[in-house]
């Protein structure tokens, strides 16, 4: 999945970088990342490694509790913590393999916020 989703903002980030600065004069041309002219492609702004894309996860207990181990033991700890480092271990496989600042980050999920 995080291959799919890395080459996915790939293709974002392609289009994006294609794109001139005036599509952003705040950000690129009146000083909030440069002061690029009219016409400038964003890439010549931010290169490849100077903006993050990120692709976020959640349900990692949910996840290992699929498995049939229990979140809240060491097994469970231990498989929770093994998905997160292959998922870390494949973005960061990407961010060379794309050349593109990838990130991955966690975000708890919130049962209170779900409306039934």
């Amino acid at each position: 999945m995080i291959d799919y989703v890395s080459k996915t903002q790939k293709s974002i980030y392609d289009v994006i970088v294609d794109s001139p600065v005036d599509v952003a004069p705040i950000l690129y041309m009146y000083g909030v990342l440069d002061r690029a002219k009219s016409g400038t492609k964003i890439k010549d702004v931010i290169g490849n490694r100077k903006c993050s894309v990120s692709i976020g996860y959640m349900g990692i207990a949910e996840c290992v509790e699929r498995f049939g181990v229990k979140y809240n033991t060491k097994e469970g700890h231990d498989l929770g913590i093994s998905i997160i480092k292959h998922m870390f271990d494949r973005t960061n496989y990407n961010k060379e393999k794309y050349d593109i600042a990838l990130s991955l980050y966690g975000t708890p999920r919130k049962k209170w916020a779900v409306i039934k």
